[in-house]
């Protein structure tokens, strides 16, 4: 389906006002592809008529669809490896060191480590971030096991979260970042495919999350994972989503963002670290 220079404005305006998604010049080929065949499913003769359908009664029914088909939700199991490589090596073991065992007779003074993977997709990044901290835990023999995190796991498409939830996945994705050895600890066959086991997909939330609406009400946090997000906003849209991660870190808490984005331009609390070929955002903690 052709489109319009008009059409191209409106929509890409539509797309930016309910998931934040900032569509450049030169893309309409992307709206082209991905709403095409949403608008012939319902009927549409061209694009210029699901515009109108859009921004007319039918906004609230197509809402969903349209955000299922415009997002990006590439991603893999431990998507590349060295953040995970910090996260294990440097940002667990200071996140632990007041965590509570998970065992038994916590002492009350101690606290949960807050984990939330901002942008799921179908839920690789949760589930590995998952699989890191039992095996952080199981190789310190004592101190916080996996029942010491609470993890949330947020995206914007109800279709991508029930299918993380499921935690179904075909064979070359499961291949795609597991080792054989975490393969067999932690994946099952069912049926035709494989799913996570029972035990990580009970420890991790699954919410829909919407960053062009407030959020800050999700809680606070520990730890943010924010990676390959900012990417697809503007400035005015990476501004807000960062300043309202800062707000709901806590002190000493961690921010961890994709290799092709920085915090540079936004005014916040954060400083920054290196850890080998990873950058990582530190919350400061007061001084008492």
């Amino acid at each position: 389906m052709a489109l319009s220079t008009s059409d191209f404005q409106a929509l890409r305006d539509y797309i930016r006002r309910i998931c934040g998604m900032s569509i450049p010049d030169g893309k309409e080929y992307l709206i082209e592809q991905r709403l095409g065949p949403i608008a012939r499913k319902h009927g549409c003769a061209d694009l210029s008529e699901f515009r109108n359908r859009m921004l007319g009664y039918d906004s609230f029914q197509l809402r969903d669809e349209v955000i299922d088909a415009i997002t990006t939700r590439e991603t893999c199991f431990f998507r590349d490896e060295h953040p995970f490589e910090a996260l294990r090596e440097l940002v667990l073991p200071r996140l632990t060191a007041c965590a509570p065992t998970g065992q038994g007779g916590v002492d009350s003074e101690e606290k949960t480590v807050s984990v939330w993977c901002v942008a799921s997709a179908s839920g690789q990044e949760p589930y590995s971030l998952a699989m890191l901290i039992d095996e952080f835990a199981g190789s310190r023999h004592q101190g916080a096991g996996l029942n010491a995190f609470s993890i949330l796991a947020t995206d914007i498409s109800n279709e991508a979260i029930r299918r993380a939830r499921r935690g179904i996945y075909r064979r070359a994705e499961i291949e795609r970042g597991l080792s054989a050895e975490r393969i067999e600890a932690y994946v099952s066959r069912c049926d035709e495919s494989y799913q996570i086991c029972p035990r990580l997909r009970g420890h991790v939330e699954f919410r829909r999350c919407n960053l062009a609406e407030p959020f800050v009400t999700l809680g606070r946090f520990d730890l943010v994972l924010c990676r390959n997000v900012l990417i697809y906003f503007d400035p005015p849209m990476q501004r807000s989503v960062i300043e309202q991660i800062d707000l709901m870190l806590n002190p000493g808490g961690y921010l961890l963002l994709g290799a092709a984005e920085s915090l540079y331009g936004v005014p916040v609390t954060l400083e920054s670290l290196r850890h080998r070929d990873t950058i990582l955002y530190r919350k400061p903690v007061a001084a008492t």
